[in-house]
């Protein structure tokens, strides 16, 4: 039974080999993706304890974060529905 420090040390070794195989795009994509996540939370930070939500999203009084919510909201719903409609009919053919 080895100690856990060395169980830990080899999953990190194993898993750094692994992202090492994946190539050169994969390492590329990797570092987009943490640049976006980074990007989006400190967004997100920004707009909610710096700016205030309001400054943040370009809303006031006349246009409540609501409407952007049903917005959003409707989009989802029209997407899922022409989605399932296009798949139905393409696996029905």
């Amino acid at each position: 039974m080895g100690g856990f420090g060395n169980n830990r040390v080899m999953s990190i070794k194993a898993a750094y080999r692994r992202v090492v195989s994946g190539g050169i795009i994969y390492i590329i994509f990797v570092c987009l993706f943490s640049a976006l996540l980074i990007v989006g939370i400190a967004s997100g930070i920004h707009a909610l304890f710096i700016a205030g939500s309001r400054n943040a999203y370009g809303t006031y009084r006349e246009i409540p974060v609501a409407i952007l919510i049903s917005t959003y909201i409707f989009c989802c719903f029209l997407h899922r529905a022409l989605s399932y409609f296009f798949d139905h009919r393409q696996l029905s053919a």
